[in-house]
């Protein structure tokens, strides 16, 4: 697509990583935020964030392959953040 052409093009200038790097801490400021009041003081949230959005995207990334349907990988994400989230 040619949203796709225009990102490639761009993947390797300073401005586009350090716009990606700000929306992927947004992201992860509003996930953290959100699942605060969830997580129990022994568990490091920031940690659990970053570790589920880095296990989203290869889940997400295997269903669009067709690895696993997008159920499987759905349930298996919500087992991943129930589990990392009771400590």
């Amino acid at each position: 697509t040619e949203v796709g052409a225009i990102d490639a093009a761009l993947s390797g200038s300073e401005e586009m990583e350090t716009y990606r790097a700000s929306l992927e801490q947004g992201h992860l400021d509003e996930l953290r935020a959100a699942f605060r009041p969830f997580a129990p003081p022994a568990v490091d949230l920031d940690t659990v964030i970053v570790g589920v959005v880095g296990a989203a995207n290869a889940l997400s990334n295997a269903a669009a392959a067709g690895q696993m349907s997008r159920d499987d990988a759905v349930g298996a994400l919500t087992r991943i953040f129930i589990g990392a989230l009771s400590g």
